[in-house]
């Protein structure tokens, strides 16, 4: 108890260090949540009912899609494939971006310097967040606050050390990939699916193209609805890649854990493993603002909590 009341005062100060200089850490999107959460689930508006979501596109046009993205011709793509307990997964290519927030975006944080990346390794990554169901057929109960929402909404309040168990649980009944987390970079990588914008679809991100609090646009992009809970998974566009709900819905867990970027920084397949405590978290949430939910917004969280708008998706490589 008292380790968490530590934690949240550092929060706290580090929050309000950053107010004052202009910028805002988007964990505080969390944090402005935690005392209400009890009776958060009982004004939830249950979204309607949602078609059964398709296997991702076959090769011919995943190919087509791949091709413009990283510039290069990729003659063998992997099918995309949906493994023993219903996940869905598309290959993602190897390739080269510029990862986080330019010096032109007015909502780039300290921690969203500019570096350039290479993956030199193509993987295969969930279409989707974990729904409920998923988690429940592999760990036999769900964390979820918004269990309300239906099985095919994205299991919730799972801490990252949980995540892990799922992964060591989900690897003993399929082994048709090696599961994981994907890195804060494949992240990234994945979410852009080729942009080099703020978000995937453009500068500006509708409530018709993501989950989150409209309430709070970009400045200069339309206000949308606050749907006030997640929505059932794969509800949206999706990018180029054939990734659903890379913006908004609820936060994602890397593999990552929390420091920033150095400046300028030539990287290959980056992973930072400590010294730290918390792990990254990416994507913003259906309570977040639109800036949280960009594709180099960065947030953090303790990894031995979980939190109602947390959930994760996994990547894959080959056996």
């Amino acid at each position: 108890m008292f380790v968490y009341f530590y934690r949240l005062i550092a929060v706290i100060i580090l929050t309000v260090l950053m107010a004052c200089a202009g910028k805002k850490d988007l964990s505080s999107e969390i944090m402005e949540t935690m005392g209400s959460e009890a009776g958060l689930y009982e004004n939830v508006e249950i979204p309607p009912p949602v078609p059964e979501l398709p296997l991702p596109e076959k090769t011919s046009e995943s190919k087509k899609k791949m091709d413009s993205v990283t510039g290069k011709p990729e003659n063998k793509i992997p099918e995309p494939f949906q493994n023993s307990i219903g996940m869905h997964f598309v290959w993602i290519p190897p390739g080269h971006f510029s990862m986080g927030a330019s010096s032109e975006d007015p909502y780039g944080n300290d921690n969203e310097i500019i570096r350039y990346v290479t993956l030199s390794k193509g993987f295969f990554m969930m279409t989707t967040e974990v729904s409920q169901s998923q988690w429940k057929m592999v760990m036999g109960d769900n964390p979820s606050g918004f269990r309300r929402c239906g099985d095919d909404c994205p299991v919730e309040r799972v801490s990252w050390d949980a995540v892990q168990e799922f992964i060591k649980k989900l690897q003993a009944l399929d082994s048709s990939l090696i599961y994981r987390l994907p890195t804060e970079a494949e992240w990234e990588y994945a979410a852009r699916g080729g942009s080099d914008g703020p978000f995937a679809f453009g500068s500006c991100l509708g409530t018709d193209q993501a989950n989150y609090n409209g309430t709070q646009p970009l400045e200069g992009c339309e206000a949308g609805i606050y749907r006030k809970g997640p929505v059932p998974v794969g509800r949206f566009e999706a990018n180029a890649f054939g990734l659903y709900d890379m913006h908004g819905n609820v936060w994602e867990w890397c593999q990552d854990v929390y420091a920033p970027y150095g400046s300028g920084q030539k990287v290959k397949d980056p992973l930072y493993e400590g010294p730290g405590y918390e792990r990254v978290i990416r994507g913003g949430s259906w309570y977040g603002s639109e800036a949280s939910c960009r594709s180099a917004g960065r947030g953090r969280y303790a990894p031995d909590r979980g939190f109602n708008s947390i959930g994760f998706r996994l990547v894959g490589d080959l056996p």
